[in-house]
């Protein structure tokens, strides 16, 4: 069975600009004066930047902030003694006072719940403003309720809910991206890692559960690779012709066995496992980006991008 996993990496780029107008800090310019460039004060990986008495996001200056109490708080939040900002622009009717950066992208004041700079995310008359959390993995609760996103969840327990990985559970369920897995004994369950979860009759990849599998001698190897006597699973599907007693995690999606190697769930053709090696980050070959090879070839992905004998 084939399982096509979309990962989804989320990143935050500044713009750097070729010419100088207006408020746009020209940083290639700037490089050639290593003076200048100690100057400028990246106050985070999401586009905050100071350069003397002036604060910018993206490369754009803001407006009437006070640069001696600018604060950044976490992801695009930040304050001064006037304003509270998210990705640059004032947040409207912010409470600076009682403002709370809660983790990823959530905050909360004594008036509001924000989510991504959105104070209309949960409705206030429904949200305890007082004891409501961020969780992880999109989950929050206060004393009353448990929230998925932007959407409240039913007959669930939050005294009891809690965060593992991408799982919410409370006394009586386990939950996959806010979604109730149905029938998961709760005494037995247990989290083996990543995506991978079992009670004493299943073993599941996120809230699917995997055929065949033999329990007893099932074991958690990453979060996309699992393995019995019998089989080598991606996600909550067999690897074709797989060794499990030779199979190991290569990283960056690759594995490899004593036979073949893959990419994701896909064999690689031709690929020689014993020379076969990965590079978290790219190499390149003239123009040429790869991030593994073998004693043949370079390969990005599951693709040959050049041979070594050519």
């Amino acid at each position: 069975m084939r399982k096509i996993i979309s990962v989804i990496f989320l990143s935050i780029s500044i713009f750097i600009y070729c010419e100088i107008k207006d408020k746009k800090i020209n940083f290639s310019e700037k490089q050639e004066n290593s003076e200048e460039v100690k100057k400028i004060e990246f106050l985070s990986i999401h586009g905050y930047t100071k350069e003397k008495n002036k604060i910018y996001f993206a490369g754009i200056q803001l407006e009437g902030v006070d640069s001696e109490s600018f604060e950044y708080l976490g992801d695009k939040y930040a304050k001064d003694k006037i304003k509270v900002y998210f990705a640059g622009i004032q947040l409207e009717g912010a409470d600076l006072q009682s403002f709370e950066y809660l983790g990823n992208e959530y905050a909360k004041d004594k008036n509001h719940v924000y989510a991504f700079g959105d104070n209309s995310f949960l409705s206030t008359e429904d949200v305890d403003l007082k004891s409501f959390k961020y969780l992880g993995a999109d989950y929050s609760k206060d004393k009353y309720s448990v929230y998925y996103g932007y959407r409240k969840l039913e007959k669930i327990d939050p005294s009891s809910f809690e965060v593992i990985f991408k799982f919410g559970k409370d006394k009586n369920n386990v939950y996959f991206y806010g979604s109730k897995i149905e029938k998961i004994d709760m005494k037995s369950f247990e989290h083996l890692g990543g995506y991978y979860i079992r009670d004493k009759k299943n073993i599941y990849f996120g809230n699917e559960k995997l055929e065949d599998v033999d329990l007893l001698s099932f074991k958690y190897m990453d979060r996309y690779y699992g393995k019995d006597k019998k089989s080598v699973y991606y996600a909550a599907g067999n690897l074709e012709d797989s060794d499990p007693s030779s199979f190991e995690v290569l990283g960056g999606f690759y594995g490899k066995d004593k036979n073949n190697v893959y990419y994701f769930d896909s064999k690689i053709n031709n690929a020689d496992p014993e020379t076969f090696k990965v590079y978290t980050e790219g190499r390149y070959i003239k123009d040429t980006i790869y991030n593994a090879e073998d004693k043949n070839n370079y390969y990005y992905q599951e693709d040959i991008v050049k041979n070594k004998k050519k």
